[in-house]
């Protein structure tokens, strides 16, 4: 995770802060949120999505989608299951964090592919993944226009 001066030396942090302010009047439907590179490089990150791993990226993009539903997915070391996959068709996906002893509450997150990256988001304990997917679309349709 970055901290501050390397937040504002980084431009990606920008994008973190769209999608976190997107909407305002819906209000605070955010927790988390992070961009990855496709080769699993983190480009930005805060909180648990802050700590999303190569091996994690490599497994979310990889050919074999019937483990994800099976095996459930790791991101940022946090075990998930898959809501729903439509990752080969277009680029995106839903997962639900699974509960634990230290946090009791489940998060969805949203995931969208770019050309060139991973766009995640994590809503707070209410908030629906359908809630999260316009703002992390919004993010991905703008940098899929520029190509990226």
């Amino acid at each position: 995770m970055a901290d501050k001066q390397e937040e504002k030396d980084t431009p990606w942090y920008a994008y973190l802060d769209i999608l976190a302010n997107f909407e305002p009047e819906a209000g605070n439907l955010l927790m988390e949120s992070a961009i990855v590179g496709l080769d699993g490089r983190m480009w930005a990150g805060r909180g648990m999505l802050g700590k999303i791993t190569a091996d994690e990226v490599k497994t979310l993009t990889g050919s074999d989608r019937a483990s994800l539903f099976m095996n459930g997915p790791k991101v940022g070391g946090v075990k998930c299951t898959m809501v729903r996959d439509w990752f080969i068709q277009d680029g995106t996906m839903h997962l639900k964090t699974l509960k634990t002893p230290l946090d009791n509450e489940s998060y969805c997150i949203f995931i969208a592919k770019t050309k060139t990256a991973l766009i995640f988001a994590k809503g707070n304990p209410t908030v629906h993944g359908g809630n999260l997917e316009k703002r992390v679309m919004f993010v991905g349709d703008y940098l899929k226009n520029l190509n990226m």
